[in-house]
């Protein structure tokens, strides 16, 4: 493991600002001094993955790491002292050196799984908006369903009611009639009782 004295240790790049204060950022090309390294920047100069990296990160087990700010978005930055408690060993100046070509892959490959994680995410977000408007349309259609199965019924009952009623009407005028032939018959009865008494 390599150990490092304070005034090893980089400072952070400074410039100043529009504002006249004082910003601090990482500096784009960190060395071994540096106090945090992006993880293609410590694949590069210890003896360890990018996978690697952020199988440990997933795991918890990169005390420290966090996101910072970059060009081309935000970037997992992981301090050079968990790289060494883990155990990983500063490469020397000729292994860690890549060539130009490797370098600019290493930080492509990044930006690509980044935007590939952006997009993922905003494909999520759109899943799950078509998923509540699909829910909301099954949702409204059965109320539809519902409706039109209450207004179904309702018609039949309106419809077996009317029947129900000519049907009443029907008997009403039916025992109409049998009490007017009744009457009439009654009456009869009465004018030969009548007659026959005189």
């Amino acid at each position: 493991m390599v150990a490092m004295a304070d005034n090893q240790k980089p400072a952070l790049a400074e410039t100043s600002s529009k504002s006249g204060m004082v910003d601090r950022f990482y500096d784009p090309k960190p060395g071994p001094n540096s106090e945090s390294l992006t993880f293609s920047e410590a694949a590069r100069l210890y003896n360890v993955s990018v996978t690697t990296l952020r199988r440990r990160r997933d795991a918890g087990e990169l005390e420290g790491a966090h996101k910072v700010p970059t060009p081309s978005g935000d970037a997992w930055v992981v301090p050079i002292e968990t790289l060494q408690n883990l155990g990983y060993v500063l490469r020397t100046e000729e292994e860690a050196e890549p060539s130009a070509n490797q370098a600019a892959l290493a930080e492509l490959t990044e930006v690509v799984a980044r935007q590939a994680s952006q997009v993922e995410q905003v494909i999520q977000a759109l899943t799950a908006v078509m998923q509540s408007s699909t829910n909301q349309l099954e949702a409204a259609q059965a109320d539809r369903n519902q409706t039109m199965e209450r207004a179904i019924r309702a018609e039949e009952q309106a419809r077996e009611a009317k029947a129900q009623a000519e049907r009443m009407e029907a008997e009403l005028e039916a025992a109409k009639k049998q009490m007017a032939e009744m009457s009439k018959h009654l009456k009869r009865s009465y004018r030969r009782t009548n007659l026959d008494g005189q």
